[in-house]
């Protein structure tokens, strides 16, 4: 295990793994979703369907009395209603993924003992300066300071 080789073979191998897992739980996560949804669609139809035949029993029962229904005239507003529906499901769906990835990290850390990332990222690179150079922005512009990038950052900044 102290072979640098071998273990940098290992850590491939593990994040190998552990993204293999993640993906499978957001699809299982996913399908589970879209599934749900699905039901809910289809139960939203079944109910419109039954209402729809109720208007149309109604509107024979107003035809059969001789009077005209006010709800004849159909359209437009059902097809603007049924867009903001879809809509409202595709942000349903984008709010469950998120939380389903949260999840799915939050379980992730829970089951593995893994750091949030799993490469950090130093500032800067070591031996060089941390610190970025600075503009001041004002009407005297000769007498803006930055420090030099080969002089140490605890060097005095140069005047130009």
């Amino acid at each position: 295990m102290s072979d640098p080789a071998m273990r940098g073979i290992l850590i491939a191998k593990f994040r190998r793994l552990r993204r293999e897992v993640e993906l499978d739980l957001e699809r299982q996560m996913k399908d589970e979703l879209e599934a749900g949804l699905r039901d809910r669609r289809e139960q939203r139809n079944a109910h419109m369907e039954r209402k729809r035949s109720k208007e149309e029993r109604e509107r024979q029962s107003t035809r059969a009395e001789g009077r005209e229904s006010v709800t004849e005239v159909r359209g437009e507003g059902e097809r603007v209603q049924e867009e903001d529906t879809r809509d409202k499901e595709r942000a349903a769906l984008d709010r469950a993924m998120r939380a389903a990835r949260l999840r799915a990290e939050e379980h992730r850390h829970r089951t593995l003992n893994l750091p949030a990332s799993p490469v950090s990222i130093s500032p800067s690179p070591p031996g060089r300066a941390a610190e970025t150079p600075v503009a001041v922005r004002g009407r005297d512009m000769e007498s803006v300071e930055t420090p030099s990038p080969t002089i140490p950052a605890s060097a005095t900044p140069v005047t130009i």
